[in-house]
Parts: structure tokens; sequence; C-alpha cells
């Protein structure tokens, strides 16, 4: 799933859970932030809820801000060798 050009945030994260489960149900497993548009800690919790239903989850292009906040909610160890 591309986010380009895509907010993730807690106004858009619905609809984009709802386009990342599609996504991934198709069989998808990347979620490529390069992009992205504005984000809050509602990509972390994207993120966290594909993980559990998909752990062989990968991100791609993660940027710094995501980074910084699942470091900052103790979850980046959840994402160890997902690319994020």
């Amino acid at each position: 799933m591309n986010l380009n050009g895509r907010d993730v945030t807690v106004d858009t994260v619905v609809s984009v859970k709802r386009e990342a489960f599609d996504a991934f149900r198709a069989g998808d497993r990347t979620v490529n932030f390069d992009g992205v548009g504005r984000l809050d800690s509602s990509a972390v919790s994207l993120l966290l809820a594909l993980l559990r239903r998909y752990p062989e989850l990968r991100v791609e292009h993660a940027p710094e801000d995501l980074r910084t906040l699942a470091r900052l909610y103790g979850v980046n160890e959840l994402f160890a060798g997902s690319g994020l």
C-alpha cells in the first residue's frame, strides 16, 4: 500500500486503515510511506493493527517522525525486521 500524498492522522486513519486491510487481504504486505503527508500517532496505531494480523508486515520509506513516535510509545521493537 502506497501512502504517497496521503495524511495518516486521527482524521484520516479510519479510511486509510480500511484501504490497508483491503490491500493486505489481496496479498500486499508492504506499507510504503514515500511521499506521505502529515502523520501522527494514528500511523503507529495503523501499523500495530496490521502487524497483529499480518506479522510479515514490511514498512518502506518510514519517515523519521514515525520512527520517533514508535520509540516514544515504546513499540519500536515490535517492528524489528519490518523496516521501521
